[in-house]
């Protein structure tokens, strides 16, 4: 459960100072939602599915092309955590906007 919670805190730590390197308010909005959805709320419902329930993630929302593609391919799943964190290192240290949008998921 330690790897979890570091990687929680160090993923909201970088979009927490992201939200705070860009000018724009709707964006900025997003990346500091991005820290309760994604980083509390979702890996919440994941531990509770997994150690409550016994489901494991990846028989979670296999409904969705997209979570189908980011869980049973490794390509898919090294796309969306690389780029995830790549693009909010570039925004953090202020790369030009072309390498952010690189980035992006």
């Amino acid at each position: 459960y330690l790897d979890m919670v570091i990687d929680r805190f160090s993923s909201s730590l970088a979009l927490y100072k992201a939200a705070y390197r860009v000018s724009n308010p709707l964006f900025h909005a997003s990346l500091l939602a991005c820290i309760v959805l994604v980083e509390v709320l979702a890996h919440a419902v994941v531990m509770y599915y997994g150690e409550v329930l016994r489901v494991h993630q990846k028989k979670m929302g296999g409904d969705f092309t997209i979570v189908r593609l980011y869980l049973n391919y490794k390509a898919g799943l090294a796309f969306g955590c690389i780029s995830y964190e790549a693009m909010l290192l570039a925004i953090i240290v202020a790369a030009p906007s072309w390498v952010v949008l690189l980035f992006a998921p």
